[in-house]
């Protein structure tokens, strides 16, 4: 193995750590900030890091003003409306659900390309969406059960489809422009589009603590920027198929994480249906092995 594929492993698996505990950060600074809140700060840090490094980027890219309006569209959607469904349904739900629920988002993308770019769904399409939605029935269905607040099943759904749509608008962009010139247009439109919300949110602000302020640096340093770059490099070295396996994992560090740090219990039926979501996307991206998914590479990219 070369010197870089082995840096794009290591890259790759730093990644899936990273953002795996995003979701186990966003729940322990929901104790101080409100969703939007949180979101908001998060990616003004972040915008304000990309707009540095975007200085220095062989590979910025200037947009075309036609280019503008989509680019703002799908920052709105894949940051605002995504982050917005995402923190509140995390506050209401348990992070290791709240991540399995998220990796059903290949899934739905396949729809999503069936409906507007005519892709064929294969028998391995199918086979790979029938065993997630077994797993998401074992995931909910117990739990719904049992008390648990269903309104953070429907902010999760909702960022699935946030995340769905989002990667389809953003297809035609990625065809035209380097990532990191995509990322930092989306941060900035997406923070910007978060900041009236935050005047209408009382955060806990008597609770803030330095804890609490290296889990929001954490997010916006770590997850929105470091693990971008480093996912990129992976994908370019490794090729977006590999790479994405490694993502697949990630359900897997949160739910390790969530128990060692938020108590939170595996539970039977949480782990048969989490390997179930984890198998189904294994399974489509299985299918693509020779071929590179330009909607598939935009999924994680704002973790």
């Amino acid at each position: 193995m070369g010197t870089n594929k082995l840096k794009g492993h290591i890259a790759c698996l730093i990644t899936v750590i990273i953002w795996g505990m995003s979701f186990v950060s966003i729940k322990y600074c929901l104790e101080v900030f409100r969703p939007m809140s949180l979101a908001f700060i998060r990616f003004l840090i972040a915008t304000v890091i990309l707009f540095i490094i975007t200085r220095k980027s062989e590979k910025f890219d200037k947009i075309d003003k036609r280019d503008i309006p989509l680019m703002a569209i799908s920052g709105i959607i894949g940051i605002s409306i995504y982050f917005f469904c995402e923190n509140n349904g995390i506050e209401h739900t348990e992070a290791s659900i709240a991540s399995l629920l998220l990796a059903t988002i290949p899934i739905f993308t396949l729809f999503a390309d069936r409906i507007v770019f005519k892709e064929k769904l294969t028998i391995r399409k199918w086979i790979g969406i029938f065993v997630s939605f077994a797993g998401v029935a074992m995931i909910i269905g117990v739990k719904v059960g049992g008390g648990t607040d269903i309104i953070g099943y429907i902010y999760m759904i909702g960022a699935v489809l946030a995340w769905v749509i989002y990667s389809v608008a953003t297809k035609p962009l990625v065809d035209k422009y380097s990532q990191i010139t995509i990322v930092y247009y989306q941060s900035m439109f997406g923070a910007l589009a978060l900041f009236p919300f935050i005047f209408s949110e009382k955060n806990n602000w008597e609770m803030l603590n330095l804890s609490i302020v290296l889990n929001v640096l954490y997010l916006a340093i770590f997850c929105s920027v470091l693990g971008y770059i480093w996912y990129v490099f992976s994908v370019n070295e490794l090729g977006i198929s590999l790479s994405s396996l490694y993502i697949n994992l990630m359900p897997l560090v949160t739910l390790i994480g969530s128990y060692f740090i938020l108590g939170e219990a595996f539970g039977i039926n949480k782990l048969i249906g989490g390997a179930l979501v984890i198998l189904s996307v294994f399974i489509v991206s299985n299918n693509n092995l020779q071929g590179k998914n330009e909607v598939e590479e935009t999924i994680y990219e704002v973790h």
